[in-house]
C-alpha cells in the first residue's frame, strides 16, 4: 500500500512537471524571446523551402540564394518548411514546431534516464530540464540546439536498447547510427558528438557487448545523414575547406589562446556558468566514484560526459556566448540527479548521518527546480521579454504596408519574414563576411522606397544613406524614407 502511494506521488509530480513545461514553452509564444538575427535567417530559409522550393534566402527580388554558410542544416529546416506547408509561415506557426521540438527533448531526457537510473531519478531530470530557462530561451527560438539535442538523446536512447536487446541489437544500432547523423546534420557544433560516441562504442567493445559488425554498422548508417547534408549544404561553387575553416573559428578571434583564457575565467564569474560548473562537477564525481568502486559506467553516460567536456572547450574559442554552453547543460542535467544521489550515499555512509539526512536528495533538487521555476517566471532572459510587443509591432508594420513598397533590409534578418511580398533587398554581415553587397548600389541610387537598419548602425552623415532619413525608431530600430526633394 505504501509503495502505492510512492508510486502515486511519482506520478503526480511527474504530470506536474509536464505541465510546467507545456505551459513555458508555450507562455508569450511569439514574443518571448524577442526575434533575433539568427532566427530570422533560419525562417527565411525554412519559408523559402516552403513556399518556393529553393534553399536559401533572397537578396534580390524574387530571387533566392543558396548559403551554404548557414550554421544549421536540412534536420531542422526540412521539418520546418513541412511544418510551414501545412500551417502557414509565421512566427507563431514556426516556434509551435519548436514547442514540440522543446516538449520531445524532455520526453526523450526521461525515458533515457528512466532506463539507465529508475522513474525517480528520472523525474529529477525532468524537474531539473521543466524549469530550467535557457531551454524555453534557445528553445522557443527557431534554432539548431534544441533539435539536435532531441537527435543526440534519440541517438542515447536507441544504443541503450541494442545494448540491453542482444535479439534486435542491429536495428537499433542502425536506428542509433541514424539519429547520430541527424544531429550531427543540424549543427555543426555537434560533429564533435563523432569522437564521444566512437570512444563509448569502443568500451562496449571491450566489453564484448558489442563487435565490429555492430561498429560498422552503425557507422555507416551515421554517415547516410551526413553525406546527405554535406550534398544539400555545400553547392559547387562552395569551398568545404573554407566553410569548415569558419566554422573552426566562427568569430574570427585572432588571438584563440587570448579568447580561451577570457572565456574560462569568465565562467567563474557568471552564476549561470558557476551552475553549470557545478552540476558537472558533480556529476565527475559520480563518475570517479563508480570507476573507484569499479562499477560500470553506461557507454551513454561516458559518451555524454565527453561530449560536454568537448562542448565546452569548443566553447572556450569562441566570443564568448553562453548558449554555446547549452549542449553540456542539458546533459549535465540528465545525469545531475543520479550523481547526486551517489555522491551523497558515500559521505552519509562516510559521516555516519541517519537515514534522514540522507533523503536530502529530492530536497535539493526541489530546491533548485523551484529557483528554476522562478526564474523562468520572473527572472531570465526569456522572462525579460513576456512584455515585448515587437513581433505584433512589426506583423502590423507589415500589414499595413503598401504593398508596391520596395523596403532594403539592412542587416536585419529577423525582420525579413514578417514582410508580405517579395519585393525587397537584403544585406547581411554575419561573421564569415558580407552577403548581398550588390544590392546597395539600390540604395545609393535612392530605388528602394524604405530601409530597415539597426539603430545603432545607422549614421545620418553615412554617405550610403544620404538620399535617406531616420523619421521612426521602433525598438531598437530605423526605419529610412527616401528624402523630399
Amino acid at each position: 500500500m505504501e509503495s502505492s502511494k510512492i508510486d502515486n506521488l511519482r506520478k503526480i509530480l511527474l504530470l506536474t512537471a509536464a505541465v510546467v513545461a507545456v505551459f513555458f514553452s508555450l507562455y508569450k509564444l511569439s514574443e518571448s524571446p524577442s526575434v533575433w538575427y539568427d532566427e530570422g535567417w533560419y525562417v527565411q530559409d525554412a519559408a523559402n523551402i516552403a513556399v518556393r522550393g529553393a534553399d536559401g534566402l533572397q537578396l534580390t527580388p524574387g530571387v533566392v540564394t543558396h548559403l551554404a554558410v548557414t550554421t544549421v542544416g536540412y534536420p531542422l529546416l526540412y521539418p520546418m518548411a513541412l511544418w510551414m506547408r501545412i500551417f502557414g509561415t509565421g512566427i507563431l506557426s514556426a516556434r509551435s514546431l519548436m514547442a514540440l521540438f522543446i516538449l520531445g527533448l524532455i520526453i526523450a531526457a526521461y525515458f533515457l534516464a528512466k532506463r539507465l537510473y529508475g522513474p525517480w531519478m528520472a523525474l529529477g531530470a525532468v524537474a531539473l530540464l521543466a524549469t530550467f530557462p535557457p531551454l524555453f530561451a534557445n528553445g522557443k527560438s527557431v534554432l539548431g540546439e534544441v533539435p539536435g539535442m532531441f537527435y543526440l538523446l534519440l541517438c542515447l536512447i536507441f544504443l541503450n536498447l541494442a545494448l540491453g536487446r542482444p535479439s534486435r541489437r542491429k536495428l537499433f544500432l542502425l536506428l542509433s547510427g541514424l539519429a547520430l547523423g541527424l544531429c550531427v546534420a543540424t549543427k555543426p557544433e555537434f560533429l564533435i558528438m563523432l569522437p564521444a560516441v566512437a570512444i563509448g562504442l569502443l568500451i562496449e567493445l571491450r566489453r564484448k557487448r558489442i563487435d565490429w559488425k555492430d561498429i560498422f554498422l552503425c557507422a555507416v548508417f551515421t554517415l547516410v545523414p551526413i553525406i546527405l547534408w554535406l550534398l544539400i549544404q555545400f553547392g559547387g561553387s562552395d569551398s568545404l575547406s573554407g566553410i569548415l575553416t569558419y566554422y573552426a573559428n566562427p568569430y574570427h578571434e585572432k588571438n584563440l589562446v587570448a579568447t580561451v583564457i577570457r572565456n574560462f575565467t569568465g565562467m567563474f564569474k557568471d552564476p549561470s556558468t558557476l551552475y553549470t560548473l557545478l552540476i558537472m562537477a558533480v556529476w565527475a564525481v559520480g563518475l570517479w566514484l563508480r570507476q573507484r568502486a569499479k562499477k560500470a559506467v553506461p557507454a551513454e553516460e561516458i559518451i555524454s560526459f565527453i561530449f560536454s567536456i568537448l562542448i565546452i572547450g569548443a566553447f572556450l574559442r569562441t566570443a564568448g556566448f553562453y548558449r554555446y554552453l547549452f549542449p553540456a547543460q542539458i546533459l549535465a542535467l540528465i545525469f545531475f540527479p543520479y550523481s547526486l544521489n551517489l555522491f551523497l550515499q558515500t559521505i552519509s555512509v562516510k559521516v555516519n548521518l541517519s537515514p534522514s539526512a540522507r533523503k536530502a536528495v529530492p530536497v535539493l533538487l526541489g530546491i533548485l527546480a523551484f529557483l528554476g521555476l522562478y526564474q523562468c517566471a520572473f527572472h531570465s532572459w526569456v522572462s525579460d521579454t513576456y512584455h515585448s510587443h515587437k513581433t505584433a509591432y512589426w506583423e502590423d508594420y507589415f500589414a499595413h504596408l503598401d504593398p508596391r513598397t520596395s523596403v532594403f533590409f539592412y542587416n536585419t534578418p529577423e525582420v525579413v519574414p514578417f514582410i508580405h511580398g517579395d519585393d525587397y533587398y537584403q544585406y547581411l554581415t554575419p561573421a564569415a563576411g558580407p552577403i548581398g553587397a550588390l544590392g546597395l548600389e539600390q540604395i545609393k541610387a535612392g530605388k528602394v522606397d524604405r530601409i530597415i537598419i539597426v539603430a545603432e548602425g545607422y549614421k545620418s552623415d553615412d554617405p550610403l544613406f544620404k538620399l535617406y532619413d531616420a523619421t521612426t525608431t521602433p525598438y531598437k530600430y530605423d526605419i529610412l524614407f527616401k528624402k523630399k526633394k
